[in-house]
């Protein structure tokens, strides 16, 4: 099966690690993206290959799955702590400043997933009833961890952003100081302070 597909013409090599036992397929040209399709066959997922795009990024910035595991516990913690605030149940006599405080929070996670429900793996709910069971954002993290590996680069574009655009991370950061200037102004104090450490 290995020589038929390194004969096909596709532009990869394929090989097998008696040591390990596992199976590989990479592209001719580091610098090119890789379409694994079984054609309906179960052939790559037999060999525990992820079908679909590999994009360059993964071979040459080599994101492990030690490190992919590592992210999905960064998002899953600023997730749940988004969901908390966002719950009902968190806030005691929640009707006078909790609005203010939600208001760009909420803004800014629908607008990063912009009317989807599923962003490689990032899973939004804008229900009233995910507010009040607090999955309001949540992950699927053999999804997500897996779009790390192999679509590093689009995982990259909707947390960091492109270009001069802010990805989600950016826009949690400016909500959050939005959320808490609009707070304060209402309490009577002044001067934010927002740790940007990560």
């Amino acid at each position: 099966m290995l020589t038929k597909i390194n004969d096909s013409g596709a532009g990869v090599v394929a090989s097998f690690d008696p040591a390990s036992q596992r199976v590989t397929i990479e592209a001719d040209d580091a610098a090119s993206t890789l379409e694994i399709d079984s054609n309906g066959t179960g052939l790559f997922s037999a060999l525990n290959l992820p079908e679909g795009r590999v994009d360059p990024e993964v071979a040459v910035s080599g994101i492990s799955r030690r490190r992919s595991y590592e992210i999905a516990d960064a998002v899953a913690t600023v997730f749940n702590g988004l969901n908390k605030v966002l719950r009902d149940s968190t806030f005691i006599g929640r009707e006078k400043y909790v609005g203010q405080l939600r208001a760009p929070l909420d803004k800014a996670v629908r607008s990063a997933f912009n009317g989807a429900d599923e962003i490689l793996g990032l899973l939004f709910d804008g229900s009233s009833g995910a507010r009040s069971r607090g999955d309001f954002v949540d992950i699927d993290r053999r999804e997500f961890t897996s779009n790390i590996q192999r679509r590093g680069s689009l995982v990259r574009e909707f947390l960091a952003g492109k270009d001069d655009q802010g990805g989600l991370v950016q826009s949690l950061l400016s909500a959050s100081g939005q959320a808490l200037a609009t707070v304060n102004q209402a309490l009577g104090m002044s001067g934010t302070f927002v740790d940007t450490y990560a």
